[in-house]
């Protein structure tokens, strides 16, 4: 009876305590809990379509890869990302992350559409580019905060924590309703070196 009403687990408002925490780990939700939440003001297509159009004005390099008759043509490919409430907060938690998290997620994306367009790619693989692109470091929202900040002075067991950011990030994706299986791929294999 009381998994089918619920358990209350965190009060609106309430700072997530090391108690909480340990509680919520413990908990098996029905859905991920990033399904869950909603950021009050989050990342949104335009939000993305804006940080797209600043860094192709502001890098060169991008030009040949994003400019079709002087138009940039990946904004229209950026705004069928499906930004739903679950890939919102992933966003949005990402942004407040660190300075520059999200614009090096747009940059990766613009880079990856411009190399598909050039290979013909279809349809299909350009919205998985695009989608995870912009998704593919989520796996480091799960990752310790200081050891995103100096990677350089890891130790071992330090560094395979952070490396598994591409697993974490393709188990989170997964979960996700709309974005199917070649974007927790892609987001899997962005590290690899083939």
């Amino acid at each position: 009876d009381r998994l089918q009403r619920g358990i209350k687990l965190l009060a609106k408002g309430k700072p997530l305590s090391p108690v909480l925490r340990e509680r919520l780990l413990l908990q098996r939700l029905r859905r991920p809990l990033e399904a869950c939440l909603a950021p009050a003001q989050g990342v949104a297509a335009t939000d993305i379509g804006q940080i797209a159009h600043e860094l192709i004005e502001s890098w060169p390099i991008l030009a040949p890869l994003c400019l079709d008759e002087g138009r940039p043509w990946p904004l229209s490919w950026l705004a069928q990302v499906p930004v739903n409430q679950v890939t919102a907060l992933l966003l949005s938690v990402s942004a407040r992350a660190g300075a520059g998290v999200l614009r090096h997620a747009v940059l990766v994306t613009l880079v990856a559409l411009g190399l598909a367009r050039r290979m013909q790619a279809s349809p299909e693989v350009m919205r998985t580019l695009a989608i995870a692109g912009l998704l593919h470091d989520v796996g480091e929202l799960y990752v310790a905060p200081v050891l995103l900040s100096s990677p350089s002075d890891l130790s071992l067991d330090d560094w395979r924590a952070l490396a598994v950011h591409p697993l974490t990030g393709a188990k989170v994706i997964e979960g996700i309703a709309g974005l199917g299986a070649p974007v927790a791929l892609a987001v899997l294999q962005h590290h690899e070196r083939h």
